[in-house]
């Protein structure tokens, strides 16, 4: 909880600084669609892969609103996210010092059940140190290849728990192929 409500606080200081669109392609596409000629300068990156199906993006308003035009173009389907922050992007770089500062070294144990990381794509067995916590705040989400990596254990059973089931497509996409 301590960890939560530091990087919420933090990250405050980014609202309306941009935001984030999903969009209905795998990684690769997007990513050669991010290297358009009229993209250059503009900062949209991959902010998350969540199934070989969706690709979620982050940058300032109007280079996503660059980028969405392209997608328009291309008939490629797309939604802007209700929420005005680049999270998982370079745009949060100035946010990881003072997170990191005020959290501080963490006293953890490993964890006791599989925990798949969507920091690292991978089953993690060692502590969740403040280095990934800060990773956390910048880094792409690795939805997906957290999701084949658990499934690839063996595991077949994933449950969401959140107020709107935004995760089941990308489950149900990843465990498709």
């Amino acid at each position: 909880v301590r960890i939560i409500r530091l990087r919420s606080k933090h990250q405050q200081s980014m609202q309306n600084a941009g935001g984030m669109t999903a969009v209905a392609a795998p990684r690769e596409e997007v990513e050669a669609l991010l290297a358009h000629p009229s993209l250059d300068g503009l900062e949209v990156v991959v902010s998350g892969e969540n199934s070989p199906r969706s690709t979620t993006v982050a940058g300032d308003a109007s280079a996503l609103a660059s980028f969405e035009s392209i997608l328009q173009e291309r008939s490629i389907g797309w939604k802007r996210l209700d929420l005005p922050y680049p999270f998982h992007s370079p745009s949060m770089d100035t946010v990881v010092p003072g997170f990191a500062e005020e959290l501080g070294e963490l006293f953890v144990s490993p964890p006791s059940l599989p925990f798949y990381s969507t920091v690292t794509g991978k089953k993690t067995d060692g502590p969740l140190t403040s280095d990934y916590w800060e990773k956390n705040i910048r880094e792409p989400v690795l939805f997906r290849q957290a999701l084949e990596a658990a499934a690839g254990d063996g595991h077949r059973v994933f449950v969401e728990i959140g107020p709107h089931p935004v995760l089941t497509s990308h489950v149900l996409h990843t465990l498709q192929g």
